[in-house]
Order: C-alpha cells, then sequence, then structure tokens
C-alpha cells in the first residue's frame, strides 16, 4: 500500500486502484475548522466491501465516495452501477454554465400513472416577483392533475400580512409596516399584481415561519409537469414539489431494475436491506436536521446536494437546545412532519447551516457520489443548482 501525502490529508492507494483521502474543510476563514471526514476517490462500483467496512462501516464513520471526474451521463451511471443516472435524467447547457436536469420523458411516459408519496410547501411564491407559483400552475394545467395538489389554504396575501407583523416584531429590525406591506384589498393580491420590492424581501425574510407543510399522493406524471419549463424562463412550472423517502418496491419492475442495490450496501453487513427510497424534486428541496435509526447509503442521480453532518452527541444537542428555543421536548429525532414547517424548521435551519457553526461535516454530492451516514448521525440536506434533483437511499443493515 503506497501513502501519499497532501497539505492537511492523508492519500491512501490501495491495491486496487482506490483512493481514499482524510480530508477537512480548509477554506473556513480564521482559525475554526471542520471535523475531518474520509473520502474515497472512486467510482461506487469499484470500492470493495473490506474497504469500505474498515473505511466506513465498522467503525461507524462517515465517508464520501466520490467519482472521478467523468464527462457524460453514461459513464457515471456506469462507474455507479445505477442505470436511472441515465435512463430517468438528462441535461442540458444552461445560459449561466451549469447543467440543467430534466426527466427522459419518453422512457418515463410509460410509468405516469405511478403513484409516489409528495411534499410541498405553500404558498409557493417566486422569490424574485413574489407571485402566486401554484395557483399559476394550477390554473394552467388540467384538472385531473391538479386535483392532487393540497389547497392554497394560505393566500399570498395573508402570508404577506404575517410577514410584515413578523418583521415589526424582529429584534433586529427598525423599520415599521407599511400599509403597502399589508395589502387589505378585498381580492388580495392578484395573480398578475406586481409586489413591491420591499413586499418581495419580506416574503423571502420570513415567510417559513407561515407556510404550510404538506403530505399526499399523486401521479409521477405530476413532477414531470412540474419539472417542464415555463416559455421564455429558466424556472419550472412548480418548484419545490418533492417526492420524498417513494419506496423503490412500490416501482413498476422495469424502473427497480435501473436502481439496483450497490454491492456494499449487500456484502458490508449482514445483507439486510431494510429500506431503499428516491427523492426527487423541483428545487429549492430542502430536510431539516434529524437522524437515521439504520446505517444508511445516499447516493446522487442528478444535479447535486449539499449535506452536513454531526456525530451522534454533537447533533443531539443541536436538536434538543431548538426545541427547547421553541419551548418543545426534544423527543422526535427523526425526520417527520412537526420539522418540517414554522418555527422549527427555521430555528432548525439557522442552527445548523449559520455559517459560524462549523463543527459538523459538509459534503457536496454529485451525481454517481455516495454519502455514507452512519446509524444515529443526524444531518441535513438542501438541494443546490436549478436542475431536476434526484436521490437514491438504502437503509441497510
Amino acid at each position: 500500500m503506497r501513502i501519499m501525502r497532501s497539505t492537511g490529508a492523508g492519500l491512501i492507494r490501495y491495491p486496487n486502484g482506490v483512493f481514499t483521502k482524510s480530508l477537512c474543510c480548509k477554506f473556513a476563514t480564521g482559525p475554526l475548522l471542520r471535523r475531518h471526514i474520509t473520502i474515497i476517490h472512486s467510482n461506487l462500483a469499484d470500492v470493495s466491501a473490506r474497504v469500505f467496512q474498515e473505511k466506513a462501516f465498522i467503525p461507524a464513520t462517515p465517508i464520501l465516495i466520490q467519482r472521478p471526474e467523468t464527462i457524460g451521463s453514461t459513464k457515471i451511471a456506469a462507474g455507479a452501477g445505477i442505470p436511472a443516472i441515465d435512463r430517468w435524467f438528462k441535461s442540458k447547457e444552461a445560459g449561466v454554465g451549469d447543467d440543467v436536469v430534466f426527466f427522459q420523458e419518453e422512457y418515463l411516459k410509460p410509468f405516469e400513472s405511478t403513484v409516489l408519496p409528495y411534499e410541498l410547501v405553500t404558498p409557493v411564491f417566486n422569490s424574485q416577483n413574489g407571485q402566486d407559483i401554484l395557483s399559476k400552475f394550477i390554473s394552467e394545467n388540467a384538472s385531473s392533475l391538479s386535483r392532487y395538489l393540497p389547497p392554497s389554504d394560505v393566500t399570498i396575501k395573508e402570508l404577506l400580512r404575517d410577514c410584515a407583523l413578523a418583521d415589526k416584531d424582529d429584534g433586529r429590525n427598525t423599520s415599521q409596516p407599511t400599509e403597502a406591506d399589508t395589502p387589505s384589498s378585498p381580492g388580495g393580491v392578484k395573480l398578475d399584481e406586481p409586489l413591491t420590492e420591499r413586499q418581495v424581501e419580506l416574503l423571502r425574510r420570513h415567510a417559513p415561519l407561515f407556510q404550510k407543510f404538506h403530505s399526499f399522493h399523486a401521479p409521477l406524471e405530476l413532477i414531470i409537469t412540474a419539472s417542464r419549463q415555463n416559455p421564455g424562463s429558466t424556472q419550472f412550472g412548480l418548484h419545490g414539489l418533492y417526492i420524498a423517502q417513494a419506496q423503490m418496491a412500490d416501482l413498476p419492475q422495469q424502473l427497480r431494475d435501473d436502481l439496483p442495490s450497490p454491492e456494499l450496501v449487500l456484502k458490508a453487513g449482514k445483507g439486510d436491506v431494510y429500506d431503499a427510497n428516491i427523492w426527487i424534486g423541483t428545487p429549492p428541496t430542502f430536510t431539516p436536521l434529524h437522524k437515521d435509526p439504520n446505517p444508511n447509503l445516499f447516493v446522487q442521480l442528478s444535479s447535486s446536494k449539499k449535506v452536513r453532518i454531526f456525530e451522534p452527541r454533537k447533533g443531539q444537542a443541536i436538536f434538543a437546545a431548538v426545541r427547547r428555543k421553541i419551548g418543545a421536548t426534544p423527543t422526535a429525532a427523526f425526520r417527520g412532519e412537526e420539522m418540517m414547517q414554522g418555527r422549527e424548521r427555521v430555528e432548525l435551519k439557522e442552527a445548523v447551516w449559520n455559517p459560524s457553526n462549523l463543527d459538523g461535516h459538509e459534503v457536496t454530492v454529485r451525481p454517481g457520489d455516495a454519502l455514507f451516514i452512519p446509524k444515529g448521525w443526524w444531518h441535513s440536506i438542501k438541494s443546490e443548482g436549478d436542475g431536476l434533483n434526484a436521490s437514491a437511499n438504502w437503509w441497510f443493515r
């Protein structure tokens, strides 16, 4: 075994060509650095169960399996051993120079009626102009599809009024809400009525406190339709729509065959796959801080996700502090509805993603990359970029 050295990290080459690297985030300013995380530089399909056991599974430590720089989804899919990466998604070059990902609609068309679990936080508004995106999407699409979507129980008008009041109560803010901030017209804010810059800023700053979380079931066709770009726009028809924790066992056989369980999942432990799921969303998607009851291999299929991970004791401390702050008991720890909306969602996001929090690991997972999250380790996940975002995960023992 040959050992090479680089600044702040050890690079190890195994006989099978797999490289591992113990890496800390060297980009933080000041003397504080994030904790170390091991990176295996290899295609997922090329990592042996022995290496994975030694570096991650047995010591129960997070590890990122980072694919080589590869051009083309076909090579990425082959390197990961997951055909869905190439068969389900396609990308085209966007004006900003990043790949924007879409569905391979022709391939998926036979499966559009497959019913899957969805999540959506409403109202859905355009962060640039405050437009009610959900109402617009419903008005422009077939009623047979829109009927699956949750009702708009909070209007933009009502949301804006709550945001203005929250801004007034915010100790960091000294301005007072004006009549323009809190519209009172009987009809509310019309779909095509432009908001002021001040109103849009209020929505961006405070809307998560008042938006409502919904979970429901709908066909695959819903997110395929939502992922189509509006004419003359780079935005999807409906953003923030998330197929969340859809079990692979419920998919049609052809789609299940596109998501074979990685060899590491089958051989590192007892071979017991507790659960396997897909996660597909139009950005932005976000999951607050939580932990899982079993080891988790998380594989990115399209676009990228950023993940922050905390060792069990530290994650529990962050979670408990947030629950005490909002006046709740720190009992719920797994991903659940109570943390997906309101003040708990806002406070968990602030506690975890605040730039001053350097206690945990932070990694970016790209298509073909795999992240191992040990049992009991806390983590929060958010999408990156403007493309259709998709992941798969296997909980195993």
